[in-house]
């Protein structure tokens, strides 16, 4: 299926294969040993436009602000996000603007502009999982935590030169 959205200058795309029994939801991501996707996450520049406009495919969306101090290429980095979740059947949709702060996302936008930046998969240990994709290559740029609650996030890619999208591996949820 594919379908696309106008918004002014901007368009966002989803394509996504169709449930086969050759690609039943069951099915691990290769050889990567990771569990069906759960979330589609694009970095946007207005998360307040983006879910005005999107509205209803994804809709209704939760809209939260974010203040974290999670690792950014090792070193403990202060973000504030402005975070959109909606849902396209159970296929999660996570919009993303940096309020304040250096993150991936950042960098993201500067480089891909508006734009899916990450999957994201639920594990039972994400540092256990990280572990695992650093064996294939895969680098952990971004790790927190979110206080109170059992629940870790990190960013993992293979290569930045390729132009890869991040893996989110998210724990604790």
């Amino acid at each position: 299926m594919d379908s696309a959205l106008q918004g002014g200058a901007n368009v966002l795309a989803l394509e996504c294969a169709p449930m086969t029994d050759a690609n039943p939801a069951t099915t691990d991501t290769g050889d990567l040993g990771l569990p069906p996707c759960y979330q589609v996450g694009y970095v946007v520049h207005d998360v307040d436009a983006t879910v005005a406009r999107l509205d209803p495919l994804f809709g209704p969306f939760t809209v939260f602000e974010s203040p974290i101090t999670p690792m950014y290429k090792g070193v403990e980095t202060p973000v504030t996000l402005k975070v959109a979740v909606g849902h396209s059947g159970e296929l999660e949709m996570e919009f993303i603007e940096v309020l304040s702060g250096e993150a991936p996302h950042t960098a993201w936008l500067e480089r891909h502009g508006e734009s899916i930046m990450h999957v994201a998969f639920r594990v039972p240990d994400a540092d256990a999982t990280l572990a695992q994709l650093a064996e294939h290559g895969f680098e952990t740029e971004w790790r927190g935590d979110v206080a109170g609650t059992p629940i870790v996030f990190a960013y993992a890619r293979s290569s930045e030169d390729a132009g890869a999208h991040y893996l989110e591996i998210v724990s604790g949820f």
